[in-house]
C-alpha cells in the first residue's frame, strides 16, 4: 500500500494528519497543487499542471491537490496572404483576394476598405462574377496538359523555369493559383512516362531498323528492293514481327532512297576520277592551264565513254561533272601555293572579366525580370486599373524581404512593358474571337458596345479597356464584316426571283420587292448602309435588263444573218439558170398513175 501510495503520488501514512486534526501550531501547510483536467482526441482523460508544465495520465491525489476542468485556449490564425488583385472597370475602387479565398474592396483614392460590395460598383461586380464560367477541378488536369503542350515544356522541367512561357497561355492562367505547382508536378510525370512509352516504342522499332542495317551490309537492299522481296528473306526473323506494316514499308523505303543516293554519290566520285586521269593524260605535264588547251566536251566525250564508270552516271550529270572538274584543275594550275600562318590571338584577361561579369549581371537582370513577370500574371488579373506604386505595395507586402533587390524604376518599367505585352496579347485574342464567332450573331451594322456584349462576355476580355478593342473591332468591321456582308447580299438579289427587270423604283411592286428583301437577315446586316443597299439593288436589276437587251439584240441578229443567207441561196440558183419545171397543160386529164413524174 505504501508503494501504491508512492507511484499514485500520496504521501505515505502517518505524513499528514487523519481527517478532523489540524496542523500543530509552529508548521506551514504544503502548497496548493492545481491540475487541470483534458480529454485527448480519443477520449482519454489526461491531467496538466501549467506550473510545471507537467501531465499524467493518472489522476493526481493529496490533501494539497485540487483539480479544476481545463480550458482550451485558440491559437490565433495566421493572416491570410494577397493572393491576387483586381480592377473594377473603370472605377475607383479595386478588389483583392486573399489566400483563404475571401476577397475585400479597397477604394485607390480614399484608401477605404470594405468586406462588403460597395453599392456603387455592385452592378459591375454582378457582371464580372456572373460572366465568370466556374470549372470544374476535373477540368484542370487536361487545362494544364494543353498548356504544357502548346508551350513545349521538356520532361523534367521546374515551374518556376517554364513560368515565362506560360504566362499568356488562357488555359493556365484559368488554374487557381494553389493548384498550378501540383498540378504541374503531376502532368510532368504523366508526360514524362509517355515519353518512356514512345522511346521504348522508338527502341522496338530501332531493332527493325538493326534488321535493315544488318541486310544492307549483306547488299540485300538495291535500288529494286520491296518488302515481298526482303520479307521472304527475314519473314522468320523476330524483328521483322516486332514492326507493324506501315512501319516496314516507310523504313524499307527510306533504306532504298539512301541506297539509291549512295550509290549515285560512288558513281559520282569515280566518274569524277576518270575526267581528271583522263585530262591530266590528255594534257601532259602543263604546269599553266589555259582555256585553250581544254578539249572540247564532244572530244572528251568520245574518250570517256569507252569506261564502264561513264555508263553508271546520268546523262545530265555527265558533262556537268566534266566542266566541275575543268574548273577545279584550272583553279590549283593558277592559284599560287602559299601556306597560312595562323597566329593564335592574346587573350585579355581583364576584357574576358568584364565579359563575365556582364553576363552575370544580364543573367541575374533577366531573372528579375522572370520573377516579376511571374508575380504580375499570378497576383494581379487586370494591370491597366492599377497604377505601378500600387502594384509595388502588393509586391511589398507579398514578398515583404526582396524589396531591396529591386529598384523603383526596374519595377516601374518592367510593369509597364507586361501591361504592354498582355494588352497586346488581348487584341489579338479579341481579333480571332471575331473572326471565329457565328456570323448570324455578329455583322458590320452592329456598334461596337453591342459587339463587345456579344463578344466581351468572355472572361478573357473582362477588365481589359474598351477603347483599346475598339481598333481590332474597326479593322475587322472593314477588311472582313462588310466586304462578308456585301458579297452574301449580292447573292441574295441573284438569287431572288421577285427581282426582274421590269422594277421601277417607287412603285408597288417595288415596295413589295423591297419587303420581301426585308424579311432575309442578309438585308439586316446593311442597316448602316442604306443608300448603297438600294443602290446594289438598283444596279441589279440594270443587270437583268442589259442582259435582256443583249439577248434580244443577238436574235435580232441571228434572224438577219438567217434572211440574208436565203437571199443568196436565191441568187446563186437564179445565177446558174435553174428554173422550176412547169408540167403540160393536160397533166391533170391523165390519170394519176399515167403521170409523168417531173
Amino acid at each position: 500500500q505504501a508503494l501504491f501510495n508512492v507511484v499514485m503520488g500520496e504521501p505515505p501514512p502517518g505524513s499528514q494528519p487523519p481527517p478532523g486534526e489540524s496542523i500543530p501550531p509552529g508548521e506551514s501547510s504544503p502548497p496548493e497543487e492545481v491540475w487541470e483536467e483534458f480529454k485527448a482526441t480519443d477520449g482519454a482523460v489526461y491531467y496538466f499542471q501549467s506550473s510545471t508544465n507537467k501531465s499524467v495520465w493518472v489522476k493526481p491525489t493529496g490533501a494539497n491537490v485540487r483539480i479544476v476542468p481545463g480550458v482550451k485556449t485558440k491559437k490565433k490564425k495566421k493572416a491570410a496572404g494577397v493572393e491576387s488583385t483586381e480592377a473594377v472597370g473603370d472605377s475607383k475602387w479595386y478588389r483583392v483576394f486573399l489566400e483563404n479565398g475571401k476577397c475585400y474592396f479597397v477604394n485607390r483614392e480614399t484608401k477605404e476598405t470594405s468586406w462588403q460590395c460597395p453599392a456603387e460598383i455592385a452592378a459591375i461586380i454582378d457582371d464580372l462574377d456572373g460572366n465568370c464560367e466556374a470549372r470544374e477541378e476535373a477540368d484542370y488536369p487536361a487545362m494544364m496538359t494543353r498548356a504544357l503542350q502548346a508551350a513545349k515544356v521538356p520532361a523534367f522541367a521546374k515551374l518556376s523555369d517554364q513560368m515565362a512561357k506560360l504566362v499568356f497561355d488562357k488555359d493556365f492562367i484559368d488554374i487557381p493559383v494553389g493548384l498550378r505547382e501540383s498540378l504541374f508536378e503531376e502532368c510532368m510525370e504523366k508526360l514524362s512516362a509517355e515519353k518512356r512509352k514512345n522511346n521504348a516504342r522508338k527502341q522496338k522499332q530501332g531493332t527493325f531498323e538493326d534488321l535493315l542495317s544488318e541486310a544492307t551490309l549483306k547488299r540485300l537492299i538495291s535500288e529494286l528492293t520491296t518488302v515481298d522481296s526482303l520479307a521472304r528473306a527475314y519473314e522468320h526473323d523476330e524483328r521483322w514481327a516486332k514492326a507493324k506494316p506501315e512501319t516496314r514499308q516507310r523504313l524499307i523505303q527510306a533504306a532504298v532512297d539512301a541506297t539509291r543516293r549512295s550509290s549515285r554519290e560512288q558513281n559520282a566520285a569515280a566518274y569524277r576520277t576518270l575526267c581528271r586521269s583522263t585530262l591530266e593524260k590528255t594534257l601532259g605535264s602543263i604546269r599553266k592551264l589555259q582555256p585553250s588547251m581544254i578539249p572540247k566536251w564532244p572530244v572528251m566525250k568520245r574518250k570517256l565513254s569507252l569506261d564502264k564508270r561513264y555508263l553508271a552516271v546520268s546523262i545530265a550529270d555527265r558533262e556537268r561533272i566534266f566542266h566541275d572538274v575543268v574548273t577545279e584543275m584550272a583553279g590549283e594550275c593558277s592559284a599560287p601555293k602559299v601556306q597560312k600562318q595562323h597566329h593564335q590571338p592574346k587573350v585579355d584577361r581583364e576584357q574576358q572579366a568584364q565579359e563575365f561579369a556582364s553576363a552575370r549581371r544580364r543573367a541575374a537582370v533577366q531573372q528579375q525580370k522572370q520573377g516579376l513577370i511571374t508575380f504580375f500574371t499570378e497576383r494581379i488579373r487586370a494591370p491597366w486599373g492599377i497604377s505601378p506604386d500600387e502594384a509595388k505595395a502588393v509586391w511589398d507586402e507579398v514578398y515583404p524581404s526582396a524589396t531591396e533587390k529591386i529598384d523603383d524604376l526596374d519595377f516601374s518599367h518592367w510593369y509597364e512593358q507586361y501591361q504592354i505585352d498582355l494588352l497586346r496579347e488581348k487584341r489579338q485574342q479579341f481579333a480571332v474571337a471575331l473572326r471565329q464567332h457565328d456570323k448570324g450573331d455578329l455583322g458590320p451594322q452592329l456598334s461596337f458596345d453591342e459587339v463587345l456584349q456579344v463578344v466581351g462576355t468572355d472572361r478573357r476580355f473582362v477588365g481589359v479597356p474598351p477603347s483599346e478593342l475598339q481598333t481590332e473591332w474597326s479593322q475587322w468591321r472593314e477588311e472582313v464584316a462588310l466586304p462578308d456582308a456585301k458579297e452574301s447580299f449580292k447573292r441574295l438579289l441573284r438569287s431572288a426571283s421577285f427581282i426582274t427587270s421590269d422594277l421601277v423604283p417607287r412603285t408597288s411592286a417595288w415596295k413589295r420587292a423591297l419587303s420581301e428583301l426585308a424579311e432575309d437577315v442578309r438585308w439586316d446586316r446593311l442597316a448602316h448602309l442604306p443608300e448603297e443597299r438600294l443602290t446594289m439593288v438598283v444596279d441589279r436589276i440594270q443587270e437583268l435588263r442589259s442582259a435582256r437587251e443583249a439577248g434580244r439584240g443577238n436574235l435580232a441578229k441571228e434572224i438577219e444573218e438567217m434572211q440574208q443567207g436565203t437571199q443568196e441561196q436565191k441568187q446563186e440558183k437564179k445565177d446558174s439558170g435553174w428554173k422550176v419545171p412547169h408540167a403540160p397543160a393536160d397533166a391533170w386529164t391523165v390519170p394519176l398513175a399515167k403521170r409523168p413524174r417531173t
